[in-house]
């Protein structure tokens, strides 16, 4: 299987678990609407366990969307250490891999000492890139709820994403998931294309 083969076909594989993960979600809704909508009132100390899961789609998608901006910080680095060693450019094996930095990062810093490559960062799928990185922080490291280093225009260039007024915390849809497994493609694409087209002047 070529590079591109690869992350091709990891992306796909993430399209049938968002179709999957809808299906699936909604299905657990149906099943259990009653639960779900069932007011109980219980003692102050008096504890119930839940019977169904009420937030089954914030869930999912929460971790849809994880799984996608894993994906592009797991194969970015190899893709670029492809194209660049394609050339017959060497990369110190310790600078192959992204510590504890936004890939997009580390892909300039890395792209900086090695002339002949050139890649545009702030077109408007770069900056999608950066937004959907930042949503993802956000889910990771702050519960899902927005934090202070995401700015409301990168939250409103990803469609099917929200905050809450009251508590901010993020409602991602699925088109969300589909729309970030797509930029992620995309991205991949673009980074192939146009290193292994600088790699041929």
């Amino acid at each position: 299987m070529t590079i591109e083969q690869s992350y091709r076909d990891e992306c796909d594989t993430i399209r049938l678990l968002i179709d999957e993960f809808e299906h699936t979600g909604a299905e657990h809704i149906i099943d259990n609407i009653d639960v779900i909508n069932k007011v109980e009132a219980l003692d102050m100390l008096e504890y119930k366990k839940p019977e169904a899961i009420p937030h089954i789609l914030t869930f999912l998608t929460s971790s849809l969307l994880v799984h996608c901006i894993s994906l592009l910080e797991y194969r970015l680095p190899i893709l670029v250490v492809f194209c660049i060693r394609s050339t017959g450019g060497l990369i110190p094996v310790e600078s192959e891999k992204v510590s504890n930095q936004n890939v997009l990062l580390w892909m300039k810093k890395i792209l900086k000492d090695y002339e002949g490559f050139t890649f545009d960062f702030g077109d408007e799928l770069g900056e999608r890139m950066n937004a959907w990185i930042k949503l993802r922080n956000d889910l990771i490291h702050h519960g899902g709820y927005r934090s202070e280093w995401i700015k409301q225009r990168q939250i409103d260039i990803l469609q099917g994403v929200k905050v809450g007024d009251i508590h901010s915390l993020y409602d991602v849809q699925f088109v969300a998931c589909r729309n970030a497994i797509n930029d992620v493609e995309a991205f991949f694409l673009k980074v192939h294309k146009t290193l292994s087209a600088s790699s041929e002047k």
